[in-house]
């Protein structure tokens, strides 16, 4: 809303505390997590999962995670660095009313590990199971309904 533009308690930065979490934000781009990793929403999708990432990556020639796509996918690119970029997936409904063919999108979501000392990182994708997500070998959601067969023990989300 044009009224409220001008309140700084609305921005970006300031409401997820971007300037004591020492991130600088790029209102046009994201914002650089690290030096060697931008954060972003993404405004330009490829047609196959995976070639927006190498797209993004080929432009940016750092490594990073986007949305947008709706597709859980990554490209990397080994040599002199390492170089990754992710599509992260989404938790949206894949079937939307304004959607006029079948989407091919991936419900997922990442979650990442970033060193203080390095420029070492670790990203893992995390694609739902329809009865929630399984991560580092337990399986989170809920346990009213039938669930899927998984060898690790289920947690309730709210536990």
């Amino acid at each position: 809303a044009p009224a409220l533009r001008s309140l700084d308690a609305l921005k970006p930065s300031s409401l997820m505390g971007l300037d004591e979490l020492e991130i600088r934000h790029w209102p046009m781009n994201g914002f650089r997590l690290k030096e060697n990793f931008l954060v972003e929403h993404g405004s330009v999708i490829r047609s196959q999962s995976g070639a927006t990432a190498r797209a993004r990556l080929e432009q940016t020639l750092i490594s990073g995670v986007m949305g947008h796509t709706h597709r859980a996918a990554t490209y990397s690119k080994t040599g002199y660095r390492d170089l990754e970029w992710f599509e992260t997936g989404c938790l949206c409904m894949l079937n939307p009313d304004y959607v006029r063919t079948e989407a091919n999108w991936s419900q997922a979501f990442w979650i990442g590990t970033f060193s203080t000392k390095t420029s070492n990182f670790n990203i893992q994708i995390v694609k739902t199971t329809g009865r929630g997500f399984v991560f580092d070998g337990k399986h989170y959601g809920r346990t009213d309904v039938e669930a899927d067969i998984w060898s690790a023990p289920t947690v309730n989300i709210g536990d």
